[in-house]
């Protein structure tokens, strides 16, 4: 019996050995750190369009970049001709409409008909005036719209530029560059 309770001795000194070890090594796995936060915001690109029109005269044309991060921008021009239902005329729009558009200083039209800014337009700030004023072309039961698509493109790195629009490349001044009027 002797032999019994020496070795339920050394087995319970073992376990409690053992346990004591597990329960050290556990404090060492457990992690105490404080979380580390993530600061990292992710990039976005976002346009909006900035204008007076009083119904009949379309001035100050601008475009801002609402994104939080260095965009190249540009716009596609659309001129239409609205029904008195509200839905775009079978009418086409003409020349004598809508002239070929003349961009302002700072813009090129590129040859897939869109309207590049040439400058990297900083976050919370507007390019340069893409159209001074327009009035509007007036049709017996048709109101003329001419609407401005504003589209932006991260501008770092720049060979991404070029890949998402393909026709203009960013030169080594960091000004877009490329397609001229078709």
């Amino acid at each position: 019996m002797k032999k019994f309770m020496k070795l339920l001795i050394a087995l319970l000194a073992f376990s409690g050995v053992f346990l004591g070890i597990a329960t050290y090594t556990g404090a060492f796995l457990k992690d105490d750190t404080l979380a580390l936060e993530n600061h990292f915001t992710p990039g976005r690109v976002t346009s909006t369009v900035e204008e007076d029109f009083d119904g009949s005269l379309k001035e100050h044309v601008y475009i801002r970049n609402t994104g939080n991060i260095d965009a190249y921008i540009r716009v596609a021009i659309l001129p239409l001709w609205i029904n008195e239902a509200g839905n775009i005329s079978e009418d086409p729009v003409t020349a004598t409409d809508f002239s070929p558009f003349v961009p302002m200083t700072g813009w090129f039209r590129g040859t897939d008909g869109y309207y590049y800014h040439e400058e990297i337009v900083p976050p919370g700030e507007l390019t340069s005036m893409l159209i001074d004023s327009f009035l509007m072309p007036v049709k017996e039961d048709l109101r003329f719209e001419l609407q401005i698509i504003a589209s932006a493109i991260q501008a770092d790195p720049p060979h991404a530029v070029a890949e998402a629009w393909p026709l203009v490349s960013v030169g080594v001044d960091g000004k877009l560059v490329g397609g001229g009027a078709p």
